[in-house]
């Protein structure tokens, strides 16, 4: 079991598996992500508990700006969840909840210099709903350049929130 914690590799592999499953068949394979995230908990070595409190805050405040953003009309989803505020369909939450798994393992990285998160963390989270979208996941209501820099910065303030809370949780002599 210590290999887990040890190998940021098998972490990654895990979400890439996630993201592909969920952005391309949604809400047929949520199943398979829900396992794999499990099999993380069950994986993980060093504070479960200090990890599903990190992942929880993680995965509702990017449930919170992915909502906010369908209801601003940033991009579309097909059967958001209508509760008198557009909500993000389940399917979604679970990839934020499987993302939520890689800030501490496989991209832990990128907290050491801002930077390097500024830089990453932006294009890398914009990246990935411009492939969601060229996948048909979901569907951008602006034109490219303006999706593209409006998500840029959402996921700069989403990796600076996660190194706040990070550092909130989990103290620098911490093996994670």
């Amino acid at each position: 079991m210590r290999i887990y914690s040890d190998n940021k590799l098998i972490n990654a592999i895990g979400f890439q598996l996630c993201w592909w499953l969920i952005a391309l068949y949604k809400q047929e394979y949520v199943s398979i992500a829900i396992a794999l995230i499990v099999l993380h908990f069950q994986l993980l070595k060093f504070h479960k508990t200090k990890e599903v409190i990190f992942v929880f805050f993680i995965s509702i405040i990017g449930i919170a700006i992915d909502s906010l953003l369908l209801s601003l009309g940033v991009f579309n989803i097909e059967n958001p969840l209508d509760l008198g505020v557009m909500i993000i369909p389940f399917w979604l939450m679970v990839l934020w909840v499987s993302f939520s798994l890689t800030l501490n393992h496989c991209l832990s990285w990128i907290f050491n210099r801002n930077l390097v998160l500024i830089f990453f963390g932006g294009a890398g989270g914009a990246l990935s709903y411009v492939g969601a979208a060229k996948l048909g996941a979901l569907e951008s209501l602006l034109p490219p350049a303006q999706f593209f820099i409006t998500l840029f910065f959402v996921w700069v303030m989403v990796f600076f929130i996660a190194k706040t809370i990070r550092g909130w949780i989990f103290k620098p002599w911490e093996k994670l």
